[in-house]
């Protein structure tokens, strides 16, 4: 952790300001293209926030939905997998299994189960997510409108 105290130390702030800067700047560069920067930030704010947060908070779940959405982007799907099922783990735990912030977890761990050829398992957890924004949102809302038309398309 000696160049992160550099980076605070720069930055005047705090290892949590920091680990957000690397979670933002990750994202700046996926937008660019460069996703092996994106990669390495991704996971120093892993590491950074599990030191500063413990393995178990949400924004620790953050950097692990963040990270495995990206190595699914670039077809790392077991790994991809591995790390939201642990961003998934923490959120439910501390969000519990029928929160929005949970859903999001489940809506993209349902998409990298799909890539892998597991559509039971993705249909699954697509329907998982439906019932959580039905119940946060209402049936009239266009996302659940669109999901449940989706859904009835499914193959």
């Amino acid at each position: 952790l000696l160049p992160v105290k550099a980076e605070m130390s720069f930055l005047g702030g705090s290892l949590g300001d920091v680990t957000s800067a690397q979670n933002n700047l990750a994202a700046i560069f996926v937008k660019l293209g460069d996703l092996k920067a994106a990669e390495v930030l991704y996971r120093k704010a892993v590491r950074h926030r599990e030191h500063y947060y413990g393995h178990s908070h949400p924004t620790v779940a953050r950097s692990l939905e963040m990270l495995g959405n990206l190595l699914a982007e670039v077809g790392e799907l077991q790994e991809a997998t591995l790390l939201l099922q642990r961003a998934l783990s923490i959120r439910n735990e501390v969000f519990g299994k029928d929160d929005v912030e949970s859903a999001a977890t489940v809506l993209n761990l349902s998409t990298v189960q799909c890539r892998r050829g597991q559509y039971v398992s993705g249909r699954d957890l697509f329907k998982k997510w439906l019932r959580i924004m039905l119940q946060a949102l209402g049936a009239s809302h266009p996302t659940c409108i669109w999901a449940v038309q989706w859904l009835d398309r499914w193959p």
